[in-house]
């Protein structure tokens, strides 16, 4: 999935709806850091804060069965999982490894891809 290093995206949310009236529907310009065939790994150029937390990194995952990560390479939006991950475990040697997940951050929403 190298393709996919560097693209950018944007980052739109539809739930939690609390979190989207938080932050007035707001796009988030973002790019892909890593990718595999099932996740990317995503940074937001302009990150937030909620609820006292940093939110920098998230691992998307495609939410439906016919949607996968190629979507965006073909120019397509890619409607995904988002969950918050520590700038720590973005670094780490697996970042998309969520076993120890227990709460925090998690957003449905879509990743589409910017184009010029």
């Amino acid at each position: 999935m190298k393709g996919l290093l560097n693209t950018k995206v944007t980052m739109r949310i539809s739930d939690p709806w609390e979190l989207g009236e938080v932050l007035q529907w707001q796009a988030f310009d973002a790019e892909v850091v890593l990718a595999s065939d099932d996740n990317l790994l995503i940074r937001l150029l302009d990150p937030f804060v909620y609820q006292g937390t940093d939110c920098e990194f998230f691992v998307a995952s495609p939410r439906h069965q016919d949607d996968h990560v190629e979507n965006l390479r073909n120019g397509q939006t890619l409607f995904c999982g988002l969950t918050r991950i520590t700038s720590e475990q973005a670094r780490s040697d697996d970042p998309f490894n969520l076993t120890k997940w227990r709460g925090g951050i998690a957003i449905i929403g879509n990743l589409d891809p910017t184009t010029g």
